[in-house]
C-alpha cells in the first residue's frame, strides 16, 4: 500500500545492514497496455527502514530517458553506495540516493536488466544487457567489456545470479545466466568469472511470460551448479 502510486515493481531486495533489515523496491517497469499505449513509470526507488527509521521513503534518478529501474546492489561496507541498473544504463549514488553518476563507459545503450557484484571486490560487476549480452566492469578503469563469449544460442538475456554459498574470488564463484527469448534457450553457468560459459539446461522460455520478468534464484543452502536441482 505504500507504493501503489506506481504499481510496476521490477524487483525486491532485502539487505541486513548492521542489526537491521532494509527493504528496497525498484519500480517503473515499462508496460504496453491493450490499447498499444506505452506506459512509463516514474523511476522511483522505495526503501523501508533505512538507517533504522522504520518508515518507507522514495528517491529517484533525475536523468532524462531513465524511467525504469530493474536491479540494485548495496556496498556491504558502505551502505550509502547504491548501484542500480535501468533502461538507460548503470548508475551509482555515493550519498544514499541523493545524487547519481552515470557508469556506462563502453556499455551499449539499452535495458540493463540485472547486476551482480564480486563479493571480494565490490567495484567489479557483471551486468545483463537485455539485447546485447553480458558485460563485466573493470574496477580499475571503470569500463565494461563483453563477456558473452561462447554463448552462441540466445535471443535476449534477463537475469544473472551468483551462488550465495560460494566464497573467494570470481574464479571460485558459480554464476548462472538466464538467456531467454521465444525459443528454447535456457540457463548457462560460468566458474571463471565469465571467461567461458557452459550449458546448465534448456527451458521452453516462451512459456515463462514477459522476458523482463523472467528471474532466477539460488537455494541459499546449496551451491547452485548445473543440474543438481537448486535453481528456481
Amino acid at each position: 500500500n505504500q507504493i501503489l502510486s506506481n504499481p510496476y515493481i521490477s524487483n525486491i531486495h532485502v539487505y541486513q545492514i548492521g542489526a537491521n533489515d532494509v527493504i528496497y523496491a525498484t519500480t517503473g517497469k515499462t508496460r504496453i497496455g491493450e490499447s498499444g499505449q506505452e506506459l512509463l513509470g516514474d523511476n522511483k526507488i522505495w526503501r523501508f527502514n533505512y538507517q533504522n527509521n522504520g518508515i518507507w521513503q522514495s528517491f529517484k534518478i533525475s536523468t532524462p530517458n531513465t524511467a525504469n529501474t530493474y536491479s540494485l546492489n548495496i556496498n556491504p561496507t558502505n551502505t550509502s553506495e547504491i548501484w542500480v541498473t535501468t533502461n538507460n544504463g548503470v548508475f551509482v549514488s555515493n550519498d544514499g540516493g541523493s545524487t547519481w553518476t552515470n557508469k556506462n563507459s563502453n556499455l551499449p545503450a539499452g535495458n540493463i536488466t540485472s547486476m551482480i557484484s564480486n563479493p571480494s571486490n565490490f567495484g567489479e560487476k557483471i551486468v545483463v544487457n537485455y539485447t546485447e549480452g553480458i558485460f563485466k566492469r573493470n574496477p580499475s578503469t571503470g569500463s565494461w567489456s563483453n563477456i558473452t563469449s561462447n554463448i552462441n544460442d540466445y535471443d535476449k538475456f534477463s537475469s544473472v545470479v551468483i551462488s550465495p554459498t560460494a566464497t573467494g574470488t570470481w574464479g571460485q564463484k558459480v554464476f548462472l545466466a538466464n538467456a531467454d527469448g521465444y525459443l528454447s534457450r535456457g540457463l548457462w553457468y560460468t566458474q571463471n568469472g565469465g571467461s567461458t560459459w557452459e550449458v546448465a539446461g534448456f527451458i521452453e522460455t516462451q512459456n515463462m511470460g514477459w522476458n523482463f520478468g523472467s528471474k532466477i534464484a539460488c537455494n541459499p543452502k546449496s551451491i547452485c551448479f548445473n543440474s543438481l536441482g537448486h535453481l528456481f
